[in-house]
C-alpha cells in the first residue's frame, strides 16, 4: 500500500463519525517578526561571530560539531574530526590523536596535543605587545628565586590542578603540597618598558598572606590576588609612572587555610590598556564549511595567518599560512614520519619545504598536510600522494527509493586540484549498508569504533529503509480489553478538557509539544475505538496547533517568531532548556510535525491551509535545501556521525551532545509523515533519510547492538560504563 493512499483513507470515517467542524479562515500572521527581548535571546544576538568574508550573510549552522567555533569569542573548542581531534589558542594549531581507550572506558586518552605555532619572518621592531614571563620550562630555566616548597620544582599543568584560563601548557602556582604550602617564587629583575603590564591570576583573596606583587626597590607597589576560583583571569598594572625602572614579580603565598594559594601565568607589556592577545595569534574565524568539514582562520595581524581545514572522517589536518613560517615540534625523517608523544604522524609539504632545526621542524611553503599514520610509518607513502587533496567543499544529498525501500546517498569530496582523497568511514557507514568503498586497508581505532579508509572523491551509501506507520491498529488479540482503554481514553479526556483552554497543555515549545502531541495520538485511539470523545480531542487538537501556529501583536506564548542573520531562523516560544539559543530544537519542534501530520491525514483542507506554516518549523530543524537564504541545511543533523545534534550555541569546550536519540528519530518520524499528507516529496524524502541513518546510528552507537551478540564487533572499550551521550563519551 503506498503511503499516500494510506494517510487519506480515514477521513471516509470522519464524514459519519465526526461532526461538522470547519477552521475559520487565517487571519493572524503565522509568525512573529522578531523575538521578544528576553534576557537569553540578547545574549545571543550580542555574541560577536569571526566571519570572513567569504561566508557572511549565510544562516550558521548553530548545531554542528563545530559550532565552538560560531559560539566561543576567542578560539574554538575541541572539534572532533574523527581521527584527529582539533582545536586552537593563541600560541597556535591543537592536533590530538587519540589511540586506546582509557581506563574506565569513557572516553579514548587523546594524550598530549602536537602544536603547530607559527614563526613571524619579519616581526615588528617595536610590538604592541611582548611576552615578559610564561611558565613553559622549569623554574631553573626560567631564572626565578625559589623559597619554600609551595611553588615545587617546575611549574604545574593543567592536568595537576584542573585550572582554566591558562596560557600554553604550564602556569605558576602555590599548589604543591595543596592549601599547607607554603613559599615565595621571584622573577628575574627587569627593565619597565612599557605603560602597562597585563597577566593572569587565580586562587585565594587574602591579600594579607597572597598576592601577586610588582616589586620597586625591593618594595611591592602593586598587588592581585585571586577571587576564590581555580580558573584564572586577566589584571592589569598601570605602570607609565614606573617607566625606565628596575622592577620584579614576586608571588607570594604564606597561607595555610582554605583557598590558601596562589596562580599567575603570561605576563605581557603592552602599549595598550586593553585585554592582551595570549600568544602571537588574536582570535580564530571561520573561513568556510560544507557538509561535514569546516576552514577556520587564525589570525596573527591583516596580512599574517593561518587556514586551518579538517573534517569528519578525514585523516588529515592541512595548514595553508599566509606570511608565517610553520614550527613543529619533533623530529622528522626523510620519508615525512614524526613520532611525537607515542603517536606516528606523516608531515608533509606539498609545494613547499620542511627543514629540521634544533629540536623542532620550520615549515615554509603554501601548505602543511598533517596525516594520522597509526604506528605504520609504511603508510607515509600512501598518505603523502594524497597530502595536497585539500577539501574546499563537501556535500551530501540523498534521494527515497520507495520501491526498492532504501535511501540512497552521495558523499561528494571537492578537493584543490580535483584529485582523490584519503576519507574514513565508521561502523552506521558500512556495517549494513550498500556502499562503494574502494578500501586501502587502513583502519584507526575511535570512539565509534572500527574505521576504515576508502580512496576517491565520491562515495555512495544507502541505508535500508522499510517505511513506518503513524498509528498501531488495535491489536485482535482475545487478551485485548477494548472497554478498558476506552474507559483511560475517556477518564484521560474528560479530565484534560474540563480545564480551562489556557491549562490544558504546556506552555512552552517541549512540554506543549509533548502534550499536544498526547492529545493527537488520545484522538487518533478514540477514532479506532469510535468513541464519542473523539470528536472533542480532535478540537482540541486543532485548537492549540493552530494557536503554535498563528501569531497576533501582544502574544506572550505558543508562537514561533523569526531571527534574523545570522542566526537566521524560527523559535518558539516560550522557549524551554535553552531552544531560544538552538538546544533541542528538533525535538521540540517534531512534536509539532507529529502532531500537524496526525490532524492532517484526517483533513487534507486543515493541512493545506497551515501546510506552510508547520513546513517552516520543519525547515528550521531540518531545511533541505542547499542554499536557503532563511535556514542551515540541516541544523540539527550531522551527516556524517549519522546523528543529530541538540546542543546549539550553548554547546561548551568539550564537543557537542545528543541525549535523547528517541526525540531526535522522533522528529524525522514527524517529518516523514507531515511530508507524506502534504504530498511534499523533498520532505518526506529527508524524513525517511533522518530516520533511517539515525536509527542505525542509534544501533551502533548507543545501543552497541551488534557488539551484544558478538564482542568482536563492539564499538566500546570493555571497560565501558554507560553515562550521557557527549562528544567525548559513548
Amino acid at each position: 500500500m503506498k503511503i499516500s493512499s494510506f494517510f487519506y483513507q480515514p477521513k471516509l470515517f470522519l464524514g459519519v463519525f465526526f461532526c461538522s467542524f470547519v477552521t475559520a479562515g487565517v487571519s493572524a500572521a503565522p509568525f512573529a517578526e522578531k523575538p521578544p527581548e528576553n534576557e537569553s535571546v540578547q545574549k545571543l544576538f550580542a555574541r560577536t561571530v569571526h566571519l570572513e568574508p567569504e561566508v557572511q550573510g549565510k544562516p550558521l549552522p548553530t548545531n554542528d560539531w563545530w559550532t565552538t567555533l560560531l559560539a566561543n569569542d576567542g578560539f574554538p573548542g575541541r572539534l572532533y574530526a574523527y581521527p584527529f581531534t582539533v582545536s586552537a589558542d593563541a600560541q597556535g594549531v591543537q592536533i590530538w590523536y587519540p589511540l586506546e581507550w582509557n581506563q574506565n572506558g569513557t572516553e579514548m586518552d587523546a594524550g598530549e596535543p602536537l602544536v603547530i605555532e607559527p614563526i613571524d619572518p619579519t616581526p615588528d621592531s617595536d610590538p604592541v605587545e611582548q611576552t615578559l614571563f610564561d611558565f613553559e620550562k622549569d623554574w631553573a630555566a626560567l631564572g626565578w628565586t625559589l623559597e619554600g616548597t609551595a611553588f615545587g620544582d617546575a611549574p604545574m599543568t593543567h592536568g595537576q590542578h584542573g585550572s582554566r584560563g591558562i596560557v600554553g601548557k604550564r602556569y605558576a602556582a602555590s599548589f604543591y603540597g595543596h592549601d599547607g604550602g607554603l613559599g615565595k617564587a621571584t622573577s628575574p629583575e627587569f627593565v619597565i618598558e612599557k605603560d602597562y603590564l597585563h597577566f593572569k591570576v587565580g586562587g585565594g583573596s587574602e591579600k594579607e598572606i597572597l598576592g601577586v606583587h610588582l616589586l620597586i626597590d625591593d618594595q611591592s607597589v602593586y598587588q592581585e590576588v585571586g577571587k576564590k576560583s581555580n580558573d584564572l583571569e586577566w589584571r592589569t598594572w598601570d605602570l607609565r609612572k614606573y617607566r625606565g625602572k628596575k622592577a620584579k614579580v614576586q608571588l607570594v603565598d604564606d597561607s595555610k587555610g582554605g583557598w590558601g594559594f596562589i596562580s599567575a601565568d603570561h605576563f605581557v607589556f603592552s602599549k595598550l590598556s586593553t585585554t592582551p592577545k595570549s600568544g602571537p595569534f588574536s582570535h580564530a574565524s571561520t573561513l568556510n564549511w560544507g557538509d561535514w568539514h569546516v576552514s577556520m582562520r587564525l589570525h596573527l595581524s591583516k596580512s599574517k595567518k593561518a587556514d586551518v581545514t579538517f573534517g569528519r572522517g578525514m585523516p588529515y589536518v592541512w595548514i595553508e599560512p599566509k606570511g608565517i613560517d610553520l614550527k613543529i615540534p619533533g623530529k622528522w625523517d626523510a620519508n615525512g614520519v614524526l613520532v611525537q608523544d607515542g603517536r606516528t604522524f606523516g608531515i608533509f609539504a606539498p609545494g613547499g619545504s620542511l627543514k629540521a632545526m634544533d629540536g623542532h621542524i620550520r615549515f615554509s611553503g603554501p601548505v602543511l598536510s598533517i596525516a594520522a599514520l597509526n604506528d605504520d610509518p609504511n603508510q607515509a607513502k600512501l598518505f603523502a600522494r594524497h597530502a595536497g587533496a585539500i577539501p574546499r567543499d563537501t556535500q551530501f544529498d540523498w534521494k527515497y527509493e520507495n520501491e526498492k525501500g532504501r535511501v540512497n546517498t552521495v558523499w561528494k569530496v571537492k578537493t584543490e586540484g580535483g584529485g582523490d582523497t584519503l576519507h574514513g568511514w565508521i561502523p552506521h557507514h558500512y556495517r549494513t549498508t550498500q556502499h562503494n568503498f574502494k578500501l586501502t586497508g587502513m583502519e584507526y581505532k575511535t570512539r565509534r569504533g572500527k574505521m576504515v579508509v576508502a580512496k576517491g572523491r565520491e562515495f555512495q551509501i544507502a541505508w535500508p529503509f522499510t517505511g513506518i506507520i503513524p498509528l498501531f491498529p488495535l491489536p485482535k488479540d482475545d487478551d485485548f480489553k477494548k472497554d478498558k482503554l476506552a474507559n483511560f481514553i475517556n477518564r484521560w479526556g474528560d479530565e484534560l478538557l474540563k480545564k480551562p483552554e489556557e491549562n490544558r497543555q504546556g506552555g512552552d515549545t517541549y512540554w506543549g509539544g509533548k502534550s499536544m502531541l498526547k492529545t493527537c495520538q488520545a484522538f487518533n485511539m478514540a477514532w479506532q475505538l469510535q468513541l464519542p470523545i473523539a470528536n472533542d480531542l480532535y478540537k482540541e487538537a486543532k485548537r492549540v496547533v493552530e494557536d503554535w501556529l498563528t501569531y497576533e501583536p501582544g502574544e506572550k506564548a505558543f508562537y514561533y517568531a523569526k531571527y534574523p542573520l545570522p542566526w537566521s531562523g524560527l523559535v518558539g516560544f516560550n522557549s524551554s532548556y535553552g531552544s531560544e539559543q538552538f538546544t533541542d530544537n528538533h525535538f521540540h519542534y517534531g512534536y509539532l510535525a507529529m502532531s500537524a501530520a496526525l490532524i492532517g491525514m484526517h483533513d487534507p483542507a486543515w493541512l493545506k491551509k497551515y501546510g506552510p506554516s508547520v513546513t517552516e518549523v520543519v525547515k528550521q530543524y531540518a531545511e533541505w535545501e542547499r542554499e536557503s537564504p532563511r535556514f542551515p541545511r540541516l541544523r540539527t543533523f550531522e551527516c556524517w556521525a549519522g546523528h543529530s545534534y541538540a546542543g546549539g550555541m550553548s554547546s561548551g569546550y568539550d564537543g557537542n551532545n545528543q541525549e535523547s536519540s528517541s526525540e531526535a528519530v522522533g522528529s524525522w518520524a514527524g517529518m516523514f509523515f507531515l511530508g507524506a499528507a502534504l504530498g511534499n516529496q523533498e520532505m518526506m524524502a529527508t524524513g525517511a533519510m533522518g530516520y533511517s541513518i539515525e536509527t542505525e546510528a542509534v544501533h551502533e552507537y548507543w545501543n552497541n547492538a551488534y557488539g551484544w551478540k558478538n564482542s568482536d564487533q563492539s564499538n566500546w572499550s570493555p571497560n565501558y560504563f554507560s553515562g550521557l551521550h557527549w562528544e567525548t563519551r559513548k
